[in-house]
């Protein structure tokens, strides 16, 4: 909300992708753009107004999860560091007890990863930023069956913290494992 009480178009539009990112988590896609309105406090004609479809809505939603894992991740970067394996223990760091945030945001990934035949206007998306992220993972100088390893295990804890199947605590030990694999 503004100062005078009403609505601006950003907070407007994070709102909305805010509540379909819960949605997601809770439904897949089988949300309504009702219950997406309901969820963020506007009308569907407010909704309806800043994303013309529930394909748009979904299409943003998947690249603002994508760009929002990957500049958290980034900020975990440790420039210090001079040896290889930078970025996958900064991804470590981010998703196992580090950020729920992003940890969430790996699990909506992972879920829309799964959707993409119900969704298929996010499939470019995805695809960029899985080679986005194989790229500058492989350039990162680690051995590919130790950083395909740790990856995995790395993305199996964030799911499994965010479906409650992991405390925090165990993510943190976790982590301290696999940082231990990519020294």
């Amino acid at each position: 909300m503004t100062r005078s009480g009403s609505r601006n178009t950003e907070r407007t539009r994070t709102a909305v992708l805010t509540a379909t990112e819960h949605l997601i988590l809770t439904k897949g896609l089988a949300f309504s753009l009702g219950e997406v309105a309901s969820a963020a406090g506007v009308s569907k004609s407010g909704l309806l107004h800043h994303f013309s479809s529930k394909d748009d809505l979904v299409l943003e939603t998947t690249q603002r999860i994508c760009q929002s894992l990957r500049e958290v991740v980034l900020r975990q970067v440790d420039l210090a560091e001079n040896t290889p394996g930078k970025l996958l223990r900064a991804y470590v760091r981010t998703l196992c007890g580090g950020d729920e945030q992003a940890a969430r945001g790996c699990a909506l990934f992972m879920m829309l990863k799964a959707s993409v035949e119900a969704a298929p206007q996010i499939e470019g998306v995805l695809a960029e930023d899985s080679a986005w992220w194989t790229k500058n993972l492989a350039a990162d100088g680690m051995d590919p069956d130790l950083l395909h390893l740790v990856l995995r295990a790395t993305e199996g804890c964030a799911i499994a913290y965010v479906w409650g199947a992991e405390t925090a605590e165990e993510a943190r030990h976790l982590r301290d494992i696999l940082l231990k694999m990519c020294p």
